[in-house]
C-alpha cells in the first residue's frame, strides 16, 4: 500500500494508506493497553502476597527502556531479512 502511494499518489491511494495507518496505530495502542493492564494486575497480586522481588522485577519491566540493537535490514534484492550484525554492516557498506 505504501508503494502504491509512492508510485501513484492519488487521493484514493492516500486515503487507503492513512486509513490503514490509523487502524495499525489503534491496534498497537490496544495491545499496549492490554499489556499494561496485565502487568498492573500482576504487580497487584505480588503486592498482596508481599513478593517484593517480583514487584521490583515487574515494575522494572514496565519502566525500563527497551533493549536497543539492530532489528534487521532487507538485503539488496529485497527478499532476505538480514539479522546478523556483520551482514547488516556489509549491507550498509553496499548501500553507501
Amino acid at each position: 500500500l505504501h508503494k502504491a502511494v509512492v508510485d501513484r499518489p492519488t487521493a484514493v491511494n492516500k486515503t487507503a494508506f492513512y486509513q490503514s495507518c490509523r487502524l495499525v496505530q489503534q491496534w498497537l495502542r490496544e495491545m499496549q493497553n492490554a499489556w499494561m493492564t496485565h502487568k498492573a494486575e500482576q504487580i497487584q497480586r505480588y503486592a498482596e502476597r508481599s513478593e517484593w522481588k517480583n514487584i521490583f522485577a515487574a515494575t522494572k519491566a514496565v519502566y525500563e527502556h527497551p533493549i536497543k540493537g539492530a532489528t534487521g535490514l532487507i538485503s539488496a534484492d529485497g527478499r532476505t531479512l538480514l539479522t546478523e550484525r556483520t551482514q547488516i554492516l556489509t549491507r550498509w557498506v553496499e548501500h553507501f
